[in-house]
């Protein structure tokens, strides 16, 4: 039975450049994860996202594919090969890499896409677990997930302010709020837990700003405390700290960037099917960033 690869991420591409076998980690619904010599890459449906791990194969993942964990696979320059007989044909797939960040970011068209996101928000239907609440300013903390995060993000804002504000001779080791963030990695539900997103998005929102100070610092908390999580969401926060995650967030940041609300709304779209709430988890990471930016930049 052979597959035609549709697209690849950059990361996953990178992975099998010079592999020769991969050992399927995990099993999904519209998914599975191959374990490529310590770096994994995921192999998704059709009709599922880009990204930096994905590489997205023609049709559905189902049981005519013959997939279980621990099975083994062999990979050539032009394809990938179960040992039950599956090829996923990789010539002429398309590699996905997101656009590159600008490298001016006007703080007033900044703040009307922000505005045009949060007023679009408010006519969408709200994820009751996980952290996605924290996107709006007014919002308490209600669920035990919600409350465990609290702390955690008002250090997040903290950490993000001083960076922000150029206060770089502060050590990683005695910024405060590093233990109280390391906090969130592994927190509340999903196969990408809800705290592991929402600190993805942070990262990848300032990566789009530019705030290599806030990722540095923020990349050394995730390297710290990967132990708190899944392989899986570990490898999805390692991607974030590059300044890679699943396409639509990157289409998310650029529309707010530039004031689309357009493009905002269909980018939203897609975000909601990210998971069962990770995309509006990482959303709330980003609109944290987006906010702790513009007041920085105006005080």
């Amino acid at each position: 039975m052979a597959r035609a690869a549709k697209t690849i991420g950059l990361l996953a591409a990178a992975a099998l450049k010079h592999a020769k076998r991969a050992t399927v980690l995990a099993t999904f619904e519209q998914s599975f994860y191959l374990d490529v010599g310590g770096t994994l890459i995921a192999i998704v449906a059709e009709n599922l996202h880009d990204g930096p791990l994905n590489l997205r194969s023609a049709g559905a993942i189902d049981e005519m594919m013959d997939v279980a964990p621990r099975q083994q696979w062999v990979i050539t320059p032009n394809a990938l090969k179960s040992d039950h007989g599956l090829i996923i044909d990789l010539v002429g797939v398309s590699l996905w890499r997101p656009l590159c960040p600008g490298s001016y970011v006007d703080v007033s068209t900044l703040a009307a896409g922000l505005n045009s996101l949060q007023f679009q928000m408010c006519e969408r239907d709200i994820p009751e677990d996980g952290l996605a609440k924290f996107m709006f300013v007014e919002s308490q903390p209600e669920s035990v997930v919600e409350r465990a995060a609290a702390p955690a993000i008002r250090a997040l804002e903290s950490t993000l302010r001083d960076a922000f504000d150029n206060k770089t001779s502060i050590p990683l080791a005695s910024t405060t709020g590093i233990d109280e963030i390391s906090g969130l990695i592994g927190l509340g539900p999903g196969l990408t837990p809800s705290g592991d997103d929402l600190l993805g998005g942070i990262m990848i929102a300032c990566h789009h700003l530019k705030e290599t100070t806030a990722v540095e610092r923020l990349g050394a908390v995730v390297r710290i405390a990967t132990d708190r999580t899944n392989l899986i969401s570990q490898a999805h926060l390692d991607a974030a700290a590059l300044g890679y995650a699943a396409a639509p967030l990157h289409d998310l940041m650029g529309a707010i960037l530039r004031n689309d609300g357009l493009d905002i709304a269909a980018a939203l779209d897609a975000t909601a099917k990210i998971g069962h709430s990770s995309g509006f988890d990482a959303l709330a990471g980003i609109v944290l960033t987006l906010r702790t930016y513009l007041d920085a930049t105006s005080s």
